[in-house]
């Protein structure tokens, strides 16, 4: 497949950015530099050392090349380890990359790709360290209301706290944490615009929050379809869907346009799985006893028909991994209704190239998009949208 005129191909991007940002250094407050203070290699200096000086200069660059050895050893050995395992799939990735409809979206790919290989101190994202972390700061200063209204099993943010944001001139009152509140309201995780594309939740929209998590995403979307849209927050997890009705009797305005849907989305129907309970992170897994109990499955498909939607027109998806096995489940959906898409590609390693091929291979005419909203290798996601008709 050739590549999209003025981008150049995928291999020699990949390979090129490899090279450079080997040698690269990504400062952030809580990057410990690995190496030692460069040693000062100034010819001019060697010129007039004596022999002696000399001597003790060298002795000293072998034990600090020594030290260097030991401490970059570890990097080596996982940044040729990541290496391997993705040249294991150079043609599916090279792939992925060409079905991407735009430069930001494949330069982002492959930028995603290197992290995994040199990681932070190496690559820079379009979401630096410390950007993400003064977000945090910024909201925990600036939009905390009320600390601790919730307890969660989330294991890195066991409690939620209570925030006011404006959004679309409505001020919202959100209970989460403050990486849902940074990723949704801040960094709007779920929208995509580059130049002149745009792919997000619009006024009078029907939307199917796949993975409701706590409710801050369903308000979200229901501030922006308007009185006319419709919101269905789809969550499994009973104590999650607990939290998504207590952020709709916060936002009593706001509520009448918010469904919540008990669904654990998955390729097929009726079929028993397991669940972990994680909070947001709740997820089900295939073959192995969970904390969380038993759950039985839906699909999208057979969740648009029981609910009599006649229309769907913006589908997001972030449900812990099994985000390929939903979109399985809803190819009549998808083939019917053409939504625009908002998926995580982000949970397993090979998402970043497997959905946007699946989605790429259904021949729907979508264009694909790839954003994120995270200064780690979490928060990825891919946009689709299909041209629309032009207006008669």
């Amino acid at each position: 497949m050739p590549s999209a005129v003025g981008s150049p191909g995928f291999r020699r991007r990949f390979f090129t950015y490899l090279v450079q940002d080997a040698f690269n250094y990504v400062s952030a407050r809580d990057h410990e530099h690995p190496y030692p203070e460069r040693l000062k290699r100034d010819g001019r200096v060697g010129q007039v050392m004596s022999a002696a000086r000399g001597r003790a200069a060298n002795g000293l660059r072998r034990v600090a090349h020594r030290a260097t050895v030991r401490r970059r050893a570890p990097w080596v050995e996982r940044a040729a380890r990541e290496l391997v395992a993705t040249a294991e799939h150079l043609e599916e990735l090279e792939a992925a990359y060409e079905a991407l409809a735009d430069e930001p979206s494949r330069e982002l790919f492959v930028k995603l790709l290197e992290w995994r290989i040199l990681g932070p101190r190496r690559v820079r994202l379009p979401v630096s360290p410390d950007y993400y972390r003064e977000g945090l700061e910024r909201i925990d200063r600036e939009l905390v209301r009320e600390r601790g209204t919730r307890r969660v099993s989330d294991p890195y943010f066991p409690e939620l706290n209570r925030y006011k944001v404006g959004l679309e001139d409505r001020e919202l009152t959100v209970e989460t944490d403050e990486t849902c509140m940074l990723n949704t309201f801040t960094l709007h995780q779920y929208s995509y615009e580059q130049d002149h594309v745009a792919v997000r939740a619009e006024r009078g929209d029907v939307v199917l929050d796949g993975g409701g998590g706590y409710g801050e995403t369903a308000l979200y979307f229901a501030t922006s379809v308007g009185l006319e849209g419709e919101v269905l927050c789809l969550e499994m997890d009973p104590r999650n869907r607990r939290a998504i009705q207590r952020n709709r009797e916060l936002n009593p305005e706001l509520a009448a346009r918010i469904r919540v849907v008990e669904a654990a989305l998955w390729e097929s129907s009726g079929v028993t799985l397991d669940y972990v309970a994680g909070g947001k992170m709740s997820r089900v897994v295939e073959g192995a006893a969970a904390e969380g109990g038993a759950i039985e499955t839906t699909t999208l498909d057979e969740l648009v028909e029981r609910n009599g939607l006649r229309r769907v027109n913006f589908l997001k998806l972030d449900v812990e991994g099994s985000e390929l096995a939903v979109l399985r489940g809803a190819t009549q959906t998808l083939r019917e209704h053409r939504p625009r898409l908002a998926i995580a590609v982000y949970h397993d390693a090979r998402d970043i190239w497997e959905i946007p091929l699946y989605l790429h291979g259904l021949g729907l005419g979508y264009r694909l998009f790839l954003d994120h909203t995270s200064a780690e290798m979490d928060e990825t996601v891919l946009f689709a949208s299909v041209e629309r008709e032009p207006a008669a």
